[in-house]
C-alpha cells in the first residue's frame, strides 16, 4: 500500500516535541504549593488554621490548671 502526499503540499512527517526532562517536570505537590504561594488569601488562612491547630495541641502547656 503506497501513501501519497496531500494535495496541499504538506508533508506527512510528524514532528514531536522533545520529552520533558526530570528538571522540567513538576510534581503534583510542588505545583499545588506554587499555586498556594501565589494566592495570598489562601496562604493567610492556612497560617491561621496552623496557629489554631498548634494552640489546640499545646493547650495543656499554655494554660495549666
Amino acid at each position: 500500500m503506497a501513501f501519497s502526499t496531500p494535495a496541499s503540499g504538506t508533508s506527512l512527517d510528524v514532528h514531536l516535541a522533545p520529552a520533558p526532562t526530570a528538571a522540567a517536570t513538576s510534581s503534583l505537590y510542588r505545583d499545588a504549593l506554587r499555586r498556594l504561594a501565589r494566592n495570598r488569601l489562601a496562604l493567610a488562612g492556612g497560617v491561621i488554621v496552623l496557629l489554631i491547630l498548634l494552640v489546640a495541641i499545646f493547650a495543656d502547656a499554655l494554660a495549666p490548671l
